[in-house]
C-alpha cells in the first residue's frame, strides 16, 4: 500500500457482535497505528452509511503512508462441492491411454456468482468472464481407490483446465502418483491460475488419468470418494485470493472505542483501508489550497507527483468498449500501413481487418529499459547485423517506480497460431511440416474464414508466452529506432557498438556457425533426368548445381532428393568450413534433412537460408573472404530488398542481407510431373529476380556485309557448280590469258552491293568463273555484265543473262554482330583473306573473320552465339548485352597498319531470349531459362541454419539489430521516445534495479 489514503470502510458490527453505529456515525478522525510504532491520523471530512458499514471520506493524512508489512489480502472463496457419489471410469480403451474423466464441482444454486462460474448442462465450473485477478483452485481432503483388472499400477488425480471443447487441456498440478488397490488418502490439490491464461469458456475440474496400463486390459475402475466413511462432503474451492496479512492491531477512531474490529474471511471490508492502486500514466493534481494553480505543479512538471487512482483496467470492460472501439479498429504495425503477411491474432482471426496490418505498438509503462547480457555479430548468417542476448526488462514509471519483468514472469504455455504461413490449401499445411519419423511431433493447424468467403489454414504451436514476450514484441516492432547503452564490462578493449540502431527481428539469435553450407563452385549435383519428357525437368534445370529457384516459383528452393547437404565446422581461424573429417558422417542427402527441419519447426524453431553471390569453402587457416575468386567481401543476394522505402527503412530487414526464412519443406517423388525425386524448401519472403540480369546472347551467322551498309543480304550470288558459267550468253571477243581476281560485276537490283568474281581466261576463252563476294540484291532473270578491258588490255565484255534460282541465295541471312565499321590494313596486301582465332579487344570474343580488302569486311565464322559478359565485380553488376554495345577487333589482328580496327555495334535484333528465369545454388551448365555459366544468377552460395534461443517463435531470448556488434558486454537499450527525465537517470535506475555493476 502506498500513496494517498482516499477513504476508509468500517463495519457497523465488531467481532464481538456489538453494534457500534452510534459511535461510528459521528467520527471526526481515525488513527491507524502500525507495528513499527508510527501511525497515520486521518481526518474525516465525509461519512456515507452503506447499510452494514460506513464509508469515510478522508482529508489530508498526517503522518507516514500506510506500512506495507501491515497490509492484508482479502480471501474471496467461491465454494462448490464434489458429488458425494463415487466416480467410476469403465471401458477405457488402452490404445488411447491415457484418457481422462472429469470430477466436476457444483456451485450452490443460491450463489450470486452462478451466471459467471457454473455451467448447469454438465455441472461443471466454467469461467464465463475475464478475471481481473489470478484464481486459486484447490480441494478439501478426498480419498481414492483404483482397480485395474487385478493389475498393480498407478494413476493420477489432478486439477485441470481445458477449453470449452475439453480437447485442449492443461494440467495444473503434478502430485505423486497413487498406487492402485484399496483406499488411499487423504489428498488435496491446489493450483494458482494466472488471469491472463484464462479465457471465457474455460472449464476447471478435478481429473483422473492412468499413469501406466498394461496392454490388453480394457476395463478400468477408479473411485473417488469424499472420505472412507462416505459421510462428509468434500469441496472444490475457487478463490481470487487466499487470505493473508500481518498482525491485526487496534485501529483508533475518534471518539475512541477499544474493541478491535474486523470481519470474517467473506467480509470485503476486512483490513481497514481500501484504495485504488496508483495509475502509472496519470498524476494527481492537488487543488486543495489554490482553485486555479495546483500546489504540486513543480512535481507534475518533473513527473514525480503522486499518481492518480483512475483504474487502468477501465477499458477492459466490453460494456465500455464495444460501441466505441471494437467497431473501428486500427491494427497496423505501422499506423495505416498494410502488412502483407501480418497473419492471425491469437484468437485465429486475421490481423488485416479494420484498417490495416497489425496491432499498433502500445506500451503499458512510460518507458521500458531492455537489459542484455552481451552483444555479438550475426555474421555470416546475417552479414552486417548484430545480436543482443536479453536478460530482464525494467518497466520504469520514475526513477523510484520500477517493475522488473523476467523471462518467466506470468508465462503460460498454450496453443498459439504460428503465423508463418496462411494458405488456402489444407494439404500444404499438412505436407509442409510432415515428418516420416513416427517419433517426431505432429503439427497441428487451425483455419479462419476471410470475409465470409475464403477459408485459410495456418499452423498452431504450443509455447510459453508471458509478460516478457508481450512487452518485448509490442514495444519493438521491425524498424523501431533504439538507443543503446553499455555497462563497460566488454569482452574486447575496443568493442564495435553503435549509439543507435533499428530492430531487424526479435526472439531469436544466430548460431556460431550454420548447419549446412552450399558452395558456389559445387557442380556435382543431379544431371541425368530419369524422365526427359517430364513437365518439370528438375534435373536438367539443376544440371550439376545443388538446386534452383525459379522466377515462376520464387518461394521455393528446389533440390534433388539425392543432392548432398554438407555439415559445417569452424576452422583454425574461426571461419565456417565444410566438415571433411573422414570419420564424420558422410554428407547428408536433402531428403534425410527434412524430418529434422520439419519436426523442429513444429516445436517452434526457426530455419533460414542466407544466399551469397559467391561463397566458397576456405582452407584450414583461411577466412571466407580469402576463398573469394573476385572481390574482398561476401556479397549477399538481396535483390529487391536492399533499397530503403519512403520512411527510410527496409521493408524486410533480413532479406536486405540475403536471409530468407524457411517456413516448411515438401518432398515429391519421380513421376510424370518431375524427372526425379524432388525436395522443396518453402521460403519467406519470395526471392526476387533482377530484370536487368539478362542472358543477352548475341547471335552470329556467316554473312558478307559492307562496312557502310546495314541492310539485309537477300539475293547474294552463290557458287553452285557451273551454274554461273553456264549462264554466260556473250563471251568476250578477246582476252589475255590469266587469272583475274575480284572482278566487280555490273548490273543487278541493288547498286553498291555488286558481287565480285575470279575468272580464269585461256586465249579468247573463259575456263571458269568463281564468286568471291556474293554482293546482294540479285534475282532470277537479272542480266549482269563484266565491262570491256577487265580481262586484259583490249578484252571484250562478258554478259550473263537470265540468272536462275541456283545462281542466287534468296533468303535473308543475319548480320554477324551488328553494323560493322572501321578500317584496317591487311597483313598480306589488299586481297581476300581469312584470319583465324581473332580476339576482340573487349568482351572476350574469339572467331574467324574473312575480309576482301582494306575496306570490305566479308564474314565472321566459327561462332554461333556470343555469351554475354554480365558478372559481378566487387559486388557491382556489369550488365549483359544491351543495344549499342560495340565489339572491337583491333587493327593489329589484321596487320597493324594504323587503322581503327573492325568495330561492330550490337543492335537490338541481335539480342535474343534475354531474360534469366532461374537462380542456381552452385554451378550449373544448364541452358534452360537462359542460364549460362557466368551469369550473376548462377554460382550462388548459401548457408542453411537454425536460429538459436528458447522457443524462438515467442520472442524471449534475443533481438537482431541492423548494425554490426562485436565484443560487447552487458548493457541496455530503449526506444527513441523515452522521456528525458528517465534517460538522465538510467545509470541510477539500472544500478538499483537492474544488472549494472560498473
Amino acid at each position: 500500500m502506498s500513496g494517498k489514503i482516499s477513504y476508509i470502510k468500517i463495519p457497523k458490527i465488531d467481532n464481538n457482535g456489538v453494534d457500534l453505529t452510534p459511535t461510528l456515525s459521528s467520527l471526526t478522525q481515525i488513527t491507524i497505528p502500525y507495528t513499527n510504532g508510527s501511525s497515520s491520523i486521518c481526518p474525516v471530512i465525509g461519512i456515507t452509511d452503506a447499510g452494514d458499514y460506513f464509508t469515510y471520506l478522508i482529508g489530508n493524512v498526517e503522518g507516514p503512508n500506510p506500512e506495507l508489512s501491515n497490509a492484508s489480502t482479502l480471501g474471496y472463496n467461491f465454494t462448490g462441492s464434489i458429488t458425494t457419489n463415487p466416480i467410476t471410469l469403465g471401458g477405457v480403451n488402452y490404445s488411447r491411454w491415457p484418457e481422462f474423466n472429469t470430477v466436476t464441482g457444483e456451485v450452490p444454486t443460491s450463489s450470486s456468482l452462478l451466471p459467471y462460474l457454473y455451467n448447469p448442462n454438465d455441472d461443471s465450473i466454467e469461467i464465463k468472464t475475464l478475471p481481473q485477478k489470478d484464481l486459486v483452485l484447490y480441494t478439501s481432503n478426498f480419498y481414492s481407490s483404483g482397480s485395474f483388472g487385478g493389475t498393480s499400477t498407478t494413476y493420477e488425480v489432478e486439477l485441470y483446465k481445458s477449453d470449452a471443447t475439453r480437447t485442449n487441456r492443461t494440467r495444473l498440478t503434478n502430485s505423486t502418483s497413487i498406487q492402485s488397490g484399496g483406499w488411499k488418502g487423504p489428498f488435496t490439490r491446489q493450483a494458482t491460475i494466472p488471469s491472463e491464461s484464462i479465457s471465457p469458456g474455460d472449464i476447471l475440474y478435478l481429473g483422473c488419468q492412468g499413469k501406466s496400463l498394461a496392454s490388453g486390459i480394457q476395463n478400468v475402475s477408479v473411485k473417488l470418494n469424499l472420505d472412507v466413511g462416505r459421510a462428509n462432503s468434500a469441496n472444490i474451492l475457487l478463490t481470487s485470493n487466499i487470505a493473508s496479512g500481518g498482525t491485526i492491531i487496534e485501529t483508533v477512531p475518534e471518539p475512541y472505542f477499544t474493541a478491535t474490529f474486523n470481519g470474517t474471511d467473506c467480509d470485503v471490508t476486512f483490513g481497514n483501508i481500501d484504495q485504488y492502486p496508483p495509475n502509472p500514466f496519470l498524476q494527481d493534481i492537488d487543488y486543495s489550497t489554490n482553485p486555479t494553480v495546483p500546489i504540486n505543479i513543480e512535481k507534475i512538471i518533473s513527473g514525480t507527483a503522486d499518481k492518480g487512482t483512475v483504474p487502468e483496467s477501465y477499458y477492459t470492460s466490453h460494456a465500455q468498449i464495444n460501441s466505441r472501439y471494437l467497431g473501428s479498429k486500427n491494427q497496423s504495425s505501422g499506423v495505416n500501413k498494410y502488412v502483407l503477411d501480418a497473419g492471425n491474432t491469437d484468437f485465429g482471426t486475421p490481423i488485416n481487418i479494420g484498417t490495416y496490418g497489425n496491432v499498433s505498438p502500445i506500451t503499458e509503462n512510460e518507458a521500458n529499459l531492455f537489459e542484455y547480457e552481451w552483444g555479438e555479430t550475426s555474421y555470416p548468417m546475417i552479414p552486417g547485423y548484430g545480436q543482443l542476448k536479453l536478460s530482464n526488462i525494467l518497466q520504469v514509471a520514475s526513477e523510484k517506480q520500477v517493475k522488473i519483468v523476467q523471462k518467466t514472469s506470468n508465462a503460460v504455455k498454450k496453443s498459439y497460431p504460428d503465423g508463418r504461413l496462411l494458405t488456402v490449401s489444407a494439404a500444404n499445411i499438412r505436407d509442409y511440416r510432415l515428418s516420416t519419423n513416427p517419433l517426431d511431433p505432429r503439427s497441428s493447424s487451425g483455419s479462419i474464414v476471410i470475409s465470409g468467403k475464403t477459408t485459410k489454414y495456418y499452423w498452431t504451436i504450443s509455447q510459453s508466452r508471458g509478460e516478457f514476450y508481450q512487452v518485448l514484441n509490442n514495444s519493438n516492432p521491425i524498424n523501431t529506432i533504439l538507443q543503446l547503452g553499455n555497462y563497460s564490462a566488454n569482452s574486447l578493449k575496443d568493442p564495435i557498438m553503435p549509439n543507435t540502431s533499428k530492430i531487424a527481428a526479435t526472439g531469436w539469435g544466430t548460431p556460431p556457425k550454420p548447419d549446412y553450407m552450399f558452395t558456389s563452385s559445387f557442380n556435382e549435383g543431379q544431371t541425368s533426368p530419369s524422365n526427359s519428357g517430364a513437365t518439370f525437368p528438375i534435373s536438367q534445370w539443376i544440371s550439376g548445381s545443388y538446386g534452383v529457384i525459379r522466377k515462376q516459383q520464387p518461394y521455393q528452393l528446389i533440390m534433388s532428393r539425392s543432392d548432398p547437404m554438407t555439415k559445417t565446422l569452424l576452422n583454425s581461424v574461426g571461419a565456417v568450413t565444410m566438415d571433411k573429417d573422414p570419420n564424420a558422417t558422410l554428407p547428408l542427402r536433402a531428403k534425410e534433412v527434412l524430418n529434422g527441419l520439419n519436426s523442429s519447426m513444429t516445436q517452434g524453431s526457426r530455419w533460414y537460408l542466407t544466399l551469397y553471390r559467391q561463397l566458397n569453402d576456405p582452407g584450414p587457416s583461411q577466412s571466407l573472404e580469402d576463398a573469394l575468386d573476385t572481390g574482398n567481401n561476401l556479397q549477399p543476394y538481396n535483390f529487391g530488398y536492399d533499397q530503403l522505402n519512403g520512411d527510410g527503412n527496409y521493408d524486410y530487414p533480413l532479406a536486405a542481407k540475403g536471409a530468407y526464412e524457411i517456413v516448411g519443406t515438401n518432398v515429391s517423388f519421380a513421376g510424370g510431373t518431375y524427372d526425379s525425386g524432388t525436395v522443396f524448401f518453402i521460403l519467406k519472403p519470395e526471392v526476387k529476380f533482377d530484370p536487368n540480369i539478362r542472358s543477352g546472347s548475341a547471335e552470329l551467322r556467316s554473312g558478307s556485309i559492307l562496312p557502310t551498309n546495314s541492310a539485309g543480304d537477300s539475293g547474294r550470288l552463290r557458287n553452285s557448280g557451273t551454274d554461273l558459267y553456264d549462264s554466260i550468253t556473250s563471251f568476250p571477243s578477246s582476252t589475255v590469258a590469266g587469272t583475274y581476281t575480284n572482278i566487280e560485276l555490273e548490273g543487278g537490283s541493288l547498286p553498291g552491293r555488286q558481287a565480285k568474281v575470279t575468272i580464269v581466261a585461256s586465249g579468247n576463252t573463259l575456263s571458269s568463273i568463281t564468286v568471291t563476294f556474293g554482293g546482294a540484291g540479285y534475282a532470277a532473270g537479272d542480266t549482269i555484265t563484266i565491262a570491256q578491258g577487265q580481262l586484259g588490255v583490249g578484252s571484250g565484255g562478258v554478259t550473263i543473262n537470265s540468272l536462275n534460282i541456283n545462281n542466287v541465295i534468296t533468303s535473308n541471312y543475319a548480320q554477324p554482330l551488328g553494323v560493322p565499321s572501321g578500317s584496317f590494313n591487311l597483313q598480306a596486301g589488299n586481297i581476300n583473306q581469312t584470319f583465324q582465332n581473332v580476339k576482340s579487344s573487349n568482351y572476350n570474343i574469339t572467331c574467324s573473320i574473312t575480309v576482301l580488302s582494306d575496306t570490305v569486311f566479308d564474314t565472321i565464322s566459327n561462332l554461333s552465339v556470343v555469351t554475354p559478359y554480365g558478372d559481378f565485380v566487387d559486388g557491382q553488376l556489369v550488365s549483359g548485352w544491351i543495344p549499342g554495345d560495340v565489339v572491337n577487333f583491333s587493327d593489329d589482328q589484321f596487320g597493324g597498319g594504323g587503322g581503327t580496327g573492325l568495330n561492330f555495334e550490337i543492335t537490338a535484333n541481335k539480342i535474343f531470349d534475354n531474360e534469366i528465369k532461374i537462380i542456381n545454388i552452385g554451378t550449373s551448365n544448364s541452358s534452360y531459362y537462359n542460364q549460362y555459366p557466368n551469369s550473376p544468377n548462377n554460382n550462388l552460395g548459401a548457408f542453411m541454419w537454425e536460429a538459436t534461443g528458447k522457443e524462438q517463435i515467442t520472442g524471449e531470448e534475443y533481438v537482431i539489430i541492423q548494425d554490426e556488434l562485436k565484443g560487447v558486454g552487458p548493457g541496455y537499450f530503449m526506444d527513441e521516445f523515452v522521456p528525458e527525465y528517465i534517460t538522465n537517470n538510467v545509470e541510477k535506475i539500472t544500478k538499483e534495479f537492474g544488472s549494472n555493476k560498473t
